[in-house]
């Protein structure tokens, strides 16, 4: 499959691809699941003496932003199919260096950011091995991907049409090792899927504790037995 039937895979078989903001007033500081993605990793990259990072399937690249804001001197690249976003890159020095993966990398990064896009990749394991030859040494990469656990199979599956891949903490870490990662750290976060779902039909179905124990756990990184969400940060081997 080339990258122009991936792209009309998903714009016109799958649900479209179209942004979810108002690109004229983004508060992306106030974004739960950037937030919490730059929590996981923060203690880690605040190490690094370099930073020059890269999100794949950046869209509005939230996290890559707040990372910025932490660190002054990291410079984005990111890759997009949207052309929307294009003029919100040039107004944020967020470079767009790629429509699609892989692509022809000009540079070395020191670490990889990916969130809820590994699922949707044909070649897992050509994948991670251009993404591991793409990093510098001891650079890092970070992956939020969907919790495939039974209940999701249950309360998911019969109306997910847009992933090629279904991870578990278990086999997404098996598919880093072989591609020559070392495991930082991984867990599972959120609303189970079960609460997930209620809460997709409407959030009404769910009490105030669960909401709020889910928003807690997505921002502040706090473990949710069989969460909806996989975060896992890997080093380079």
């Amino acid at each position: 499959m080339k990258n122009e039937d991936l792209y009309n895979y998903y714009s016109i078989l799958y649900h479209g691809l179209e942004s979810r903001v108002d690109l004229n007033n983004v508060d992306y500081l106030s974004d739960e699941r950037a937030l919490g993605q730059f929590n996981f990793v923060q203690p880690i990259l605040s190490n690094m003496k370099s930073k020059r990072i890269l999100e794949i399937g950046a869209a509005e690249a939230f996290a890559s932003r707040i990372i910025h804001k932490q660190f002054e001197s990291v410079c984005i690249d990111v890759v997009e199919p949207m052309a929307e976003f294009n003029e919100y890159y040039q107004k944020h020095n967020i470079n767009k260096v790629a429509d699609f993966f892989p692509f022809n990398a000009a540079n070395i990064y020191d670490y990889i950011h990916t969130s809820h896009w590994l699922e949707h990749m044909l070649d897992i394991e050509t994948t991670l091995i251009t993404l591991n030859n793409m990093l510098d040494r001891d650079g890092l990469i970070f992956v939020e991907v969907p919790n495939c656990t039974e209940e999701y199979w249950n309360e998911k599956m019969m109306d997910d049409h847009g992933h090629i891949h279904y991870f578990t903490e278990k086999s997404l870490t098996a598919f880093f090792l072989s591609s020559g990662f070392e495991l930082v750290k991984i867990g599972t976060f959120g609303l189970t899927h079960a609460n997930l779902n209620k809460y997709w039909v409407s959030p009404k179905l769910l009490d105030k504790k669960t909401l709020e124990r889910g928003s807690k756990s997505i921002t502040n990184n706090i473990l949710t037995k069989d969460g909806a969400y996989i975060r896992a940060l890997f080093k380079k081997g």
